[in-house]
């Protein structure tokens, strides 16, 4: 609550080292449907995280989920 938009970061491992790979993600246009799809991660295990961010800054960074496994690549269009 509060937020005005969303930073998302991913990491090889829980620990991190984490890096950015989603900024500016906005809720408020489209409701109730995922808002970000990481489209670089290669094939393997992932971590991520979210950093709200508002006027005053950037929040503590949520609970780790994952690790999320990505086995294909796939390219649209």
């Amino acid at each position: 609550m509060g937020a005005l938009s969303y930073k998302v970061e991913r990491a090889a491992q829980a620990s991190g080292p984490w890096t950015v790979v989603g900024e500016g993600i906005d809720e408020t246009s489209v409701q109730y449907r995922p808002l970000f799809n990481d489209q670089q991660a290669a094939s393997g295990d992932w971590f991520y995280r979210v950093v709200a961010v508002n006027q005053a800054g950037s929040s503590e960074p949520s609970q780790v989920v994952g690790p999320l496994r990505f086995e294909n690549k796939t390219h649209c269009g």
